[in-house]
This record gives structure tokens, sequence and C-alpha cells, in this order.
């Protein structure tokens, strides 16, 4: 077994190790979930100044940023390194979370709404990642953007 094994619960732990908690959901969440909508994505220069996600200027981006108010698959990627780092923020009274659409059956990640960006560094091998946004219990507006590497925080 090589660090992907591991690699999965790691992303849960550290994916939100800043200005996140781990929720209890245990909603059952499929690969791809029938509410999925297309994001919104964001042009890439212009989206790092003005995307309200606090990115690094030079950032160089896995997932542009990206915008929603539904259940959204966000676009597969492959890190370039063994470290990405994620920013989130939402905002409303939904509960947000991040799924691993590999993984469904892990524990999602919750983004806390109305509250700081989440910052989040994962640890994993360079293999494609897809992830997946969910909404629930009300209505949320969410931003995320993937970078690869790590970054202060």
């Amino acid at each position: 077994m090589g660090r992907s094994a591991i690699a999965v619960p790691t992303l849960l732990v550290l994916l939100f190790t800043a200005a996140c908690a781990a929720t209890g959901d245990t909603a059952p969440h499929g690969t791809k979930s029938p509410h999925a909508k297309s994001p919104h994505v964001a042009q890439s220069s212009p989206s790092i100044k003005g995307s309200g996600l606090d990115l690094p200027a030079r950032a160089q981006l896995l997932v542009p940023v990206t915008s929603g108010k539904a259940d959204t698959d966000l676009p597969a990627f492959k890190p370039l390194t063994d470290v990405y780092t994620v920013h989130a923020r939402c905002s409303g009274a939904g509960t947000v979370t991040i799924v691993d659409r590999k993984h469904p059956d892990q524990a999602p990640n919750r983004v806390n709404c109305d509250g700081p960006i989440t910052i989040g560094q994962v640890y994993t091998d360079p293999v494609e990642q897809a992830l997946s946004v969910h909404v629930s219990h009300g209505a949320a507006t969410w931003r995320i953007a993937i970078m690869s590497g790590m970054h202060s925080m």
C-alpha cells in the first residue's frame, strides 16, 4: 500500500485545518449527485486578485475560482507535487461540505459559512483528485479555488 491509501484519511483531516470544523454529516454522497450543476468558473487572471479568497498573487491554479449555490462536481485535477492548497468561503444559512468523489463514504469536510476563509493543505500522491461541493440544510453561496503546492496560511 502506497501513500494513496493514507492520503484520503489525511486529506480529510488536513483539508480544513484552518477556520473549519469537521462535520458529523453521514448523508450518503454518490459519485455524482443527480442535482449537481455545472460550476461557474471565473477568469484565471482577474479571479486571483478579486476572488475574495485571499489567493497568493502567483498561485498556479489546479481548479480556478469556482462558485455556486448548489451541489457541484469540481473539475478533476492532478496535483503537480505531493501537496495542494484549498481556499474556500461560503455565506448563508445552509451547510457547505467538500466530498472526495472517489471515496464518497469518507466523512465530508465542512466549510463554515459567514466566517473567515477556510484554507487547507492536502498531502497526497500526485494522482487525479475529484472533489464535489455539497449544499444542504438551507441556502448557501460558496466559492473555492485549488492551487498547486504549499502556500502560507
